[in-house]
């Protein structure tokens, strides 16, 4: 995967798995909005860790 230049910005969730799409959503609708953030076309870089595999 070939990532394009810029700025990036890095989001922690730590809580149940059931509400991590609500979180996504806030971040998205409300957050970066605030920020005066925009997302971008392109690729989303995720990365998840279960409790029990750390």
């Amino acid at each position: 995967m070939i990532l394009e230049a810029g700025g990036y910005v890095k989001f922690i969730y730590n809580g149940v798995s059931n509400e991590c799409q609500e979180f996504i959503l806030f971040l998205h609708s409300t957050f970066m909005t605030n920020l005066g953030l925009i997302r971008r076309y392109g690729q989303n870089i995720e990365q998840f860790y279960l409790q029990a595999h750390r």
